[in-house]
């Protein structure tokens, strides 16, 4: 069968044997791929099975025609090639100890696969959390009125109706119990004075039966040619009618009077206003000038002093009118100043203030609190202390008033 196959293969062979095939080196035939389809020339078991005969020219014709064959092939290979391009040259060739390479990255995902049918369905899972308190619902309908509950508390009272008309007068009431026996008068008075001084703003009261004569502004006392002339704060004197700054005037001996044309000075009793960081005028300085009032007094009046922080007693005979603190003398610029008659109403004041009075300047128009004010009290002196020597101490706020001498303004009864 093998022979056959060689002996049609030769036939046909021989009718192309007019067509030049051009001769290919053995490196070409390396590279050229195998192309032949014919098992009976390019098994190896047919060149051997010949080799094996003695027939030796069969076996060279036969390696010869396969020779051929394979130029033809590549020829007509070469001309299917040369539509497409000619011939690169041959690349080279890697080298023997060529290291491999680290292993490459992963490559990037392919593209989602078609979605899967449903699987079967799982096991049940373990109870979860409670969640968290959802949003309160919508209002539901009313329900049915419930039944009638217990009275409840009296409410409390409303607000005062609009006034009603003014009634019928009513009958004649009864005559009321006889009133306090008033002070015996007389044909005339007794020309005995008293004054008080309230160390505010508001004009004080004579005391009972005691009928009023004037009020005023509490005057301390003036200087001028820089020396100061005291009033008597117990006498009619210091309480003027009318308040300036500038109360008086001067006249020399050429029959010449000047009034506000010098740095005349007057000083007031104060009140509780607290002290202002600048000089104060005009209208705002009656907020400062303590108001006062002149009585005409049915007795003799006079001022007794505890020296102690309680308030005295007054004589038998004597009832009291006021009490207050034991104001002693005061000093201002230049060492100028004066004091009370201790025995004086004046020297009894309602209300202790360290600096109660204030300098008014009378050609500026001004008043204020200036640093060089004194003010002189009695004070507290207990009875196993009077001949020891004093220690001397520094008070502040309220601690003082410990240590100032109280006082009582007293009047004789009449009917004594």
């Amino acid at each position: 069968m093998c022979t056959q196959g060689i002996a049609d293969f030769l036939e046909s062979q021989d009718r192309e044997a007019s067509l030049e095939v051009p001769r290919w080196e053995d490196q070409d035939l390396k590279e050229i791929p195998d192309l032949l389809d014919f098992p009976e020339v390019k098994d190896e078991r047919v060149f051997q099975e010949l080799k094996e005969t003695s027939d030796s020219q069969v076996y060279l014709d036969l390696k010869e025609i396969r020779v051929e064959m394979v130029d033809l092939v590549i020829l007509v290979e070469r001309e299917s090639l040369e539509r497409l391009g000619e011939r690169g040259e041959p690349g080279f060739s890697p080298p023997l100890d060529l290291v491999r390479g680290q292993k490459g990255e992963p490559g990037l995902p392919g593209m989602p696969g078609e979605k899967g049918g449903p699987g079967p369905r799982g096991f049940d899972g373990a109870q979860g959390f409670p969640g968290t308190k959802g949003d309160p619902g919508r209002p539901g309908l009313p329900g049915q009125p419930g039944p009638i509950g217990p009275p409840g508390f009296k409410g409390d009272g409303g607000p005062s109706g609009i006034p009603g008309l003014p009634g019928n007068p009513g009958p004649r009431g009864h005559p009321g119990s006889p009133g306090v026996p008033g002070i015996p008068g007389g044909d005339y008075l007794t020309g005995l004075l008293l004054v008080r001084h309230s160390q505010n703003t508001n004009i004080p009261q004579c005391p009972v039966g005691m009928p009023k004569l004037w009020e005023g502004y509490s005057l301390l006392y003036i200087e001028g040619n820089e020396r100061a002339h005291n009033q008597d704060l117990g006498f009619a004197g210091s309480c003027l009618p009318r308040f300036n700054t500038m109360p008086f005037l001067f006249c020399n001996v050429m029959g010449v009077c000047n009034y506000a044309s010098r740095n005349d000075k007057s000083y007031w009793l104060t009140t509780t206003e607290s002290m202002p960081m600048m000089p104060v005028g005009d209208s705002v300085i009656s907020n400062y000038i303590s108001r006062c009032v002149v009585c005409e007094a049915p007795a003799n009046v006079m001022a007794v002093h505890s020296q102690e922080h309680t308030n005295p007693r007054c004589p038998d005979g004597w009832s009291p009118l006021w009490f207050g603190y034991s104001f002693a003398m005061h000093t201002a610029a230049g060492a100028e100043g004066g004091g009370q008659a201790l025995s004086s109403p004046g020297s009894c004041l309602e209300h202790f203030r360290t600096t109660p009075f204030i300098e008014c300047n009378g050609a500026r128009g001004r008043c204020h609190f200036y640093a060089d004010k004194f003010s002189f009290w009695l004070t507290t002196i207990e009875s196993e202390q009077m001949f020891e020597r004093p220690v001397s101490s520094t008070l502040k706020n309220n601690a003082v008033l410990k240590y100032v001498s109280r006082c009582a303004v007293c009047i004789k009864n009449v009917n004594y």
